[in-house]
């Protein structure tokens, strides 16, 4: 049984705290008009290491709690770059994967919440009729991610033994999940634009977009759009550069099949751009060359279940990235955000779908790497 290291332990239990505090600040949002919101006063961030701070204004104490957050965030990602095995990019980037999503879950919060009552227990599912209102949802996704954080992923399940089994999996689970959100006409929009306007490479028209929609946007919705920016640049350095360059030069062919309707294609498509076919040939050849997969073979029943509940966490974080592209697009253009709005969402759209991607690529890898190299 591998030990999570003390720092990391002590660096996700400030993250999570953070996020707490950030989803309180939601929650007393949701009943109250902006024009109320803007007469309460909160404590600033405190826990941990943290200086306790007097009460402050609210907008100013939403600022100060996102802060906190997205410095515990790096901390926390910094914790699992000097711990992650070996220090493989793609390694420190699948322990990361449930930090970067858990922004998105806190980012979707808050940018509800500041919608008007109505809206906002609608989006939200919640009731303020009882007391004070609780994001319940919010919080059980943010404690699965934040156990994931420290390697402790639901038990794992045990998948069929044939290698072909493997494939389609691994296959059908990431095209399932991009079928999902190419699906939803906001995401699917995001996502062609995102390709048309090679916005997956990080280009300085996606600074300038976040830059905008930052200083046009207020309660809550500013602070909703740092996190979705954090989010945003910390899944792009991440990506190990050999998976980036393929994405950003093969996107376009997963853009193009879920605008044709071709989702019994999409998996397979998944599969031939992430390493199915390398894997395949792999295992055919030491079969042919009579290697003992003895020991490739018993792992087999677990080996890309890591990658699969990875994906599921895409699932869980859909319904807010959908919440967060629905209301700023609502109000883009009467701020005249609408091309900023557009590159934000499209940049967004690309987490989702390179999320999916980086753990198919990473999965067929793992399977490839079953096979023993030859004596």
């Amino acid at each position: 049984m591998t030990t999570t290291p003390e720092p990391l332990t002590a660096a996700v239990s400030l993250w999570r705290n953070a996020a707490d505090q950030v989803l309180e600040i939601a929650e007393a949002a949701v009943p109250l008009s902006e024009d109320q919101f803007a007469t309460m006063s909160f404590d600033g961030p405190a826990g941990g290491g943290d200086r306790e701070v007097a009460p402050m204004p609210a907008e100013d104490a939403v600022n100060a709690r996102v802060d906190a957050y997205l410095g515990h965030s790096d901390s926390v990602l910094d914790q699992i770059a000097a711990t992650s095995k070996a220090g493989q990019p793609s390694s420190v980037l699948e322990e990361s994967i449930p930090v970067l999503l858990a922004g998105i879950e806190l980012s979707q919060a808050l940018m509800a919440a500041s919608q008007d009552r109505d809206e906002s227990v609608r989006t939200l599912g919640v009731s303020d009729d009882d007391g004070p209102v609780r994001l319940s949802g919010s919080r059980a996704v943010l404690d699965e991610f934040g156990a994931a954080a420290l390697g402790q992923a639901p038990a794992v399940i045990e998948l069929p033994k044939e290698l072909v089994a493997k494939f389609e999996a691994l296959e059908d689970a990431g095209g399932k999940e991009v079928w999902e959100i190419g699906k939803d006409a906001t995401l699917l929009a995001a996502l062609k634009y995102g390709v048309d306007k090679a916005v997956s490479k990080g280009s300085e028209d996606v600074q300038k977009a976040f830059e905008a929609a930052k200083k046009a946007l207020h309660w809550l919705k500013d602070a909703a759009v740092r996190i979705v920016e954090w989010v945003v640049n910390k899944m792009r350095n991440l990506l190990p550069e050999q998976f980036r360059k393929t994405f950003d030069d093969k996107v376009k062919d997963i853009k193009d099949k879920i605008s044709e309707g071709a989702e019994d294609l999409l998996g397979d498509v998944l599969g031939k751009i992430w390493g199915r076919d390398s894997a395949e040939e792999a295992w055919g050849t030491a079969l042919q060359t009579k290697v003992d997969l003895t020991d490739a073979e018993s792992r087999l029943p677990t080996v890309i279940s890591g990658q699969i509940t990875r994906i599921g966490y895409v699932s869980r974080t859909r319904k807010g990235v959908k919440t967060v592209s629905s209301i700023l697009t609502s109000i883009a253009a009467g701020l005249g955000l609408g091309l900023d709005i557009q590159i934000i969402l499209a940049a967004l759209a690309l987490v989702l779908v390179g999320v999916v991607c980086a753990q198919l690529w990473d999965g067929f890898n793992d399977i490839e790497d079953l096979v023993p190299s030859p004596a």
